[in-house]
Formats: C-alpha cells, sequence, structure tokens
C-alpha cells in the first residue's frame, strides 16, 4: 500500500508542476490536477495541506541548493580578494550559475514569474537582500587583512550589481536560450565587467 500511495503522491507532483507552469500560482486548481490524477480533490489534502505546500514540495530541491550555496558563501572565505577578483575564479563561477540554471528552468520559471499569491512571492528579492548583505560583510572582513580595498563602498552599489545578476537570470528564463547562447551572453558579461566597452567591442 505504501508503494501505491508513494506512486499517487508522485504523479500528483507531476501533475501539478505542469499546471503550475501553465496557470501560475494564482490560476491554479487542485480540481484539475485531481481529475487528471484520476482522484478526488479531497484525496490530494491526505498528502498536501493546500496548494502552497504542494508548490513548495515542488520548488524543494532548487530551493534547497540555493540555501547550501548562499550558507557556503557566508561561512567561507568566498570573497578573498586575490580570489573572488580574478577573471579565471569568475569565469568558472559563470559557468557553474548556467549550469544552476540550465538544470533547473522550469523551477527557476515558477519562481520568478508564476510564484505571486504564494509565500514565495518575494523570493528573488529577499535572495537579492541576503546576497548582497553577505557581499558588505565581506568586503569589510577582506578590507581588515588587505591594504587598499575599499569597505566604504555604497551599499546602494553592491544591491545594483546583486540586482544586476538576478535580472540576467530574469532574462535567460524568459527568454530561454539555449546553454551554448547561455554562455556567450556569460563572456560578454565577464568581459564587460573587467575590461569595460573596450573589450566587448573589440576597440
Amino acid at each position: 500500500m505504501q508503494v501505491q500511495k508513494d506512486n499517487i503522491r508522485t504523479k500528483i507532483l507531476d501533475i501539478a508542476r505542469e499546471e503550475f507552469m501553465q496557470c501560475g500560482y494564482q490560476q491554479f486548481s487542485l480540481r484539475n490536477v485531481a481529475s487528471q490524477a484520476g482522484i478526488s480533490t479531497s484525496n490530494i489534502y491526505n498528502y498536501f495541506k493546500n496548494k502552497n505546500e504542494l508548490f513548495l514540495e515542488i520548488l524543494n530541491p532548487t530551493f534547497s541548493f540555493i540555501e547550501f550555496v548562499l550558507n557556503h558563501i557566508e561561512e567561507s572565505e568566498y570573497f578573498r580578494y586575490h580570489y573572488y577578483f580574478s577573471y579565471e575564479v569568475n569565469k568558472e563561477l559563470l559557468n557553474n550559475l548556467i549550469e544552476f540554471v540550465d538544470m533547473n528552468r522550469s523551477s527557476l520559471d515558477l519562481i520568478l514569474f508564476k510564484s505571486v499569491g504564494s509565500a514565495v512571492e518575494n523570493y528573488k528579492n529577499e535572495i537579492v537582500e541576503r546576497y548582497a548583505r553577505i557581499t558588505i560583510q565581506q568586503i569589510k572582513e577582506e578590507a581588515k587583512k588587505q591594504e587598499g580595498i575599499n569597505a566604504g563602498v555604497s551599499d546602494f552599489f553592491v544591491f545594483t550589481i546583486c540586482s544586476f545578476y538576478m535580472n540576467l537570470i530574469n532574462g535567460i528564463i524568459k527568454s530561454n536560450p539555449s546553454k551554448e547562447q547561455m554562455k556567450i551572453y556569460a563572456d560578454e558579461m565577464l568581459d564587460f565587467f573587467f575590461n569595460g566597452w573596450k573589450a566587448v567591442l573589440k576597440f
């Protein structure tokens, strides 16, 4: 019986993901999911309290990975001056970001564009704010160790850069480019950050 229950739960999750992708959180219908799954709507409540819990369960693997990465950044010497500000390391970081985005396209689409009305509708803003706070703190810590680092860089600037990265992900998910095209975008951005327009336009 447990196997059957697990199968029904998996079926609910698979159908619900497609329903969320098509309708978004606000227009999502548990009745439609139940109909497609061949069960009663009340039976869904044996597995999930409500559609918000169902939504979060679908997105949980993506949330867990993001949390893992942010915790790693926060707890490590991630922003060591000679490490973080090298071209090679930033290229590796962007390649890792591309891998993550490519493997989580549908979940990121749900989070960024189809989560209005859910418990995580402000999640992307919360991530930007958290990443910015971590960056600001790490810069201050690094300035104590490395002479010449400007620990007084404005919070506004840091938040703007962190927002830029989020907007990059927004644009990628919305335009849905191939993985190879994403790598081209990342190379252009990296060249600009390190060399300005001169490198991008090759003059």
